[in-house]
């Protein structure tokens, strides 16, 4: 994102923001160069009769994170409570922090952060 620049703590913000799905597609962030490109793809389900929240998380290549929310229905929001770390880019841990929204479960809200430290492993 060009003239971005945010921080929080030791970690660099190399993308946030917010999405909301169309027809209940999942939703996909992108970020890097055309050679790495670091993508993490937000699939949702809402299971009929039941308010039990989950994750199901699944690499789907070096590059490529899957996270299936289950349930993630509250109108007042669902996600992280700490960052989650998802992987390293260029040496540097990557973490991810989300909120979710749903207003009348039809198209999901999706707030998220994620981080690079600044310190390489």
């Amino acid at each position: 994102m060009q003239g971005f620049d945010a921080r929080s703590g030791p970690a660099q913000v190399i993308a946030s923001g917010t999405v909301i799905s169309l027809e209940r597609n999942p939703i996909e962030v992108e970020y890097g160069t055309k050679d790495q490109k670091l993508r993490v793809i937000f699939r949702f389900i809402d299971e009929p009769g039941k308010d039990d929240l989950r994750v199901d998380a699944k690499p789907l290549d070096q590059l490529t994170l899957e996270l299936t929310l289950v349930n993630f229905k509250n109108p007042i929001g669902s996600g992280t409570t700490t960052a989650i770390r998802i992987g390293t880019l260029a040496g540097h841990p990557l973490y991810l922090h989300y909120r979710v929204h749903d207003l009348g479960g039809i198209d999901k809200t999706l707030h998220f952060t994620i981080y690079q430290l600044d310190r390489a492993e």
